[in-house]
C-alpha cells in the first residue's frame, strides 16, 4: 500500500468539515419547497452524524443500491428502461418518492441499450438481443471465444 494512504491527513477533519458544510449548504439545488430544503438539510446531518463518530445519529441512513428493483417496482420492462431514458428517469423517481431512501443512487446498473448497439457490443445478452424484449434482464455472455458469442448470439 502505498505510504500517502497509510496515514491520515492532518488537517482531513478540516477537510470533512468544509465538505459537510458545502453539501449542506445546498447551493445550487433547485428546491420545489422550503419542505424539501429542510428534508435534504435534515439527511444531510443525518449523513454527517452516522460518517463521524462525535454524535450518535437518529437513526441509521438507508442509501440502497437498488439495482434493477425500481424499474421492476415501476411496473416498466428491462428494454424500455434500456431504450427510452424518460421511461427510467420516471422509474427511478417512483421508486425514490415512494421509499424517500435517504440518498441518492444512480441507476449505474441499467445500461443504454442505444450505445451497446452503436457499439455492435455482443457479449452482452440484452432485451431485443438473445433475450425477449418483454421479459428480459441483461447479464453477460460467457463465452469462451468471440466467434462462439457470435454464433450464440447474433440478434438484431
Amino acid at each position: 500500500m502505498k505510504e500517502r494512504w497509510a496515514e491520515v491527513s492532518p488537517n482531513a477533519s478540516e477537510k470533512q468539515e468544509a465538505q459537510f458544510k458545502i453539501w449542506l449548504s445546498g447551493k445550487g439545488i433547485p428546491f420545489i419547497s422550503p419542505e424539501a430544503e429542510d428534508s435534504y438539510r435534515e439527511r444531510v446531518l443525518l449523513m454527517k452524524d452516522a460518517i463521524q463518530p462525535q454524535k450518535t445519529p437518529l437513526r441509521i441512513p438507508v442509501c440502497p443500491s437498488a439495482g434493477f428493483f425500481p424499474i421492476q417496482y415501476a411496473g416498466v420492462t428491462m428494454y424500455d428502461a434500456m431504450y427510452d431514458y424518460d421511461i427510467l428517469t420516471w422509474a427511478w423517481e417512483q421508486f425514490f418518492d415512494d421509499f424517500t431512501p435517504d440518498a441518492y443512487n444512480a441507476p449505474t446498473t441499467i445500461v443504454p441499450g442505444k450505445v451497446l448497439e452503436i457499439l455492435d457490443f455482443k457479449f452482452y445478452r440484452m432485451p431485443g438481443r438473445c433475450v425477449s424484449e418483454r421479459t428480459g434482464i441483461p447479464a453477460p455472455l460467457f463465452a469462451v471465444h468471440h466467434d462462439m458469442a457470435l454464433r450464440l448470439c447474433s440478434g438484431p
